[in-house]
């Protein structure tokens, strides 16, 4: 039986939730311009909170993993604390944008 709570970085995993954050952002952002400052679409506010939601998924699965319990229904700020105290295991790499 496989283990699904065990935690491995993966990195093609984590360009693959950092390509659709971006995706995302770019969308949120094209319905945020139309609105002409607001109010904002339910739609622009839905792929603001994924791209954060992906955003903080991709940067796990490159220090830490996650388990099959992170990957699903988890809040953002429990995400966030468990990548703060994260010990990195990857040389930082320039991302998009930077």
């Amino acid at each position: 039986m496989r283990d699904t709570n065990r935690r491995r970085p993966n990195l093609q995993q984590a360009a693959a939730c950092l390509s659709q954050a971006e995706i995302d952002l770019k969308a949120m952002s094209k319905m945020a311009s139309d609105s002409e400052g607001g109010p904002f679409p339910s739609h622009a506010v839905r792929l603001a909170s994924q791209v954060v939601d992906m955003a903080l998924k991709s940067a796990m699965l490159r220090t830490r993993g996650l388990t099959q319990e992170d990957l699903v229904g988890q809040q953002f700020s429990i995400l966030y604390q468990r990548l703060k105290h994260a010990g990195v295991k990857y040389a930082k790499q320039d991302l998009p944008g930077d």
